[in-house]
């Protein structure tokens, strides 16, 4: 950690934890921290990767940020449990993503559980979707027979991985298990395509009484200084607002979208197939020559930027790599066109600004029968005969 959660009692009894290594949930986690940034009763505590934060931004704010990989670490895990243990907070809130709560949430929660000081102190979880990931999954979960049943056999091995008797997994039913253990609201990327047939309103039914939509409206809900310091979190102050404002506002604005993966080898696959598709799409007249260009680099991507960047073209502007575009959309900050890699975005962005979508697959065979594509067609966002297999 860049600095040590004091020892001293928090100005208040409610702690809130935000945590994620990714992107999506952030849009709801951030919304959360502004409206409770300058509540004397709630000390909290982040752990972003894809948004480091520095003093300077959580001064008056009663918060602390720390350092995360993939993973938290163990050195946020214990300052937690030593400040619950040693203070009295009356309510620990975790905020996290929910594919990735067992590296995150559990490290948390066991060393919660297994101090006996804080073992009796409420847990309350929020778990967000990773985004496309998550869709995929559920849809998994309609192919079980019982799934109630499965639920609470996962339910039974995720509280083994609590008390330390099993190692924490990458479990899809795990991750759908933790209403069974504690006070747990799921925040569900478009839940109108689990709910659209009939197998997928029983898996909605599992789920029903602890399920909250992922909305991206909540810019409303925010007062200007609540707006300002929302985008200034993610990297955007005054004078980048502006700039994004006024290409925003251009009819010719057009915005592409990169992609990225954890694997370092698919990674580099990725970097280097967007690489070869910029210049095959510049060639054949897919990216208008008197667009003004942006473009939004995955930030797990950064080494291909530059030559990104460089394909493009001269004037095109950099779109802040940690700012989801749905964040760009609340703010009115989107532009009029928007094409590049298909992930959750698609999902939510207006469907008059989606131009074009590829996917990663070299054949439109192959394109027509991945899952994700089969499930963005369905929601709505594009339609089949705009995404398009790897050009180039």
């Amino acid at each position: 950690m860049t600095d040590s959660i004091p020892p001293e009692a928090p100005s208040g009894n409610v702690l809130k934890l935000y945590i994620d290594s990714t992107s999506l949930s952030l849009v709801e986690q951030m919304a959360d921290y502004v409206k409770c940034a300058e509540a004397p009763e709630v000390f909290k505590v982040i752990t972003w990767l894809r948004v480091p934060l520095d003093e300077a931004q959580l001064v008056a704010h009663n918060a602390m940020y720390a350092p995360q990989m993939a993973a938290v670490s163990l050195d946020f895990v214990r300052a937690v449990r030593d400040l619950v243990a040693n203070n009295p907070v009356g309510l620990v809130e975790i905020h996290a993503n929910q594919t990735h709560a067992w590296r995150s949430v559990i490290p948390v929660m066991r060393a919660l559980l297994g101090h006996p000081n804080s073992r009796e102190v409420p847990v309350r979880l929020h778990l967000y979707d990773d985004g496309s990931l998550s869709l995929v999954q559920r849809e998994g979960l309609k192919q079980l027979p019982d799934l109630p049943a499965a639920l609470q056999r996962a339910a039974l091995e995720l509280g083994h991985a609590l008390q330390g008797k099993a190692a924490p997994a990458a479990n899809v039913l795990q991750s759908h298990a933790w209403h069974l253990l504690f006070d747990t609201t799921y925040h569900m990327l478009r839940r109108d395509l689990l709910t659209a047939g009939a197998e997928g309103r029983r898996v909605a039914d599992c789920f029903a009484s602890c399920t909250r939509d992922m909305r991206f409206d909540g810019w409303a809900g925010l007062t200007p200084e609540q707006q300002r310091l929302y985008l200034a979190l993610f990297g955007i102050g005054d004078a980048e607002r502006d700039a994004l404002q006024d290409w925003a506002d251009d009819p010719a604005s057009w915005l592409f979208t990169g992609s990225a993966a954890w694997d370092a080898p698919l990674n580099d696959r990725l970097g280097q197939a967007q690489l070869r598709a910029v210049r095959a799409l510049r060639a054949d007249g897919s990216l208008p020559t008197d667009a003004r260009m942006g473009f939004k680099p995955h930030p797990a991507n950064a080494a291909y930027t530059p030559a990104l960047m460089e394909a493009f073209g001269p004037g095109t502007l950099q779109v802040p790599p940690q700012v989801p575009l749905e964040v760009l959309m609340m703010a009115g900050l989107l532009p009029r066109q928007v094409a590049g890699v298909v992930s959750s975005a698609f999902f939510n962005l207006p469907a008059e600004r989606i131009r074009f979508a590829i996917a990663d697959a070299d054949d439109a065979a192959t394109m027509a029968s991945l899952p994700v594509v089969q499930l963005v067609v369905r929601g709505g966002g594009v339609t089949l005969d705009r995404i398009r297999p790897w050009p180039g």
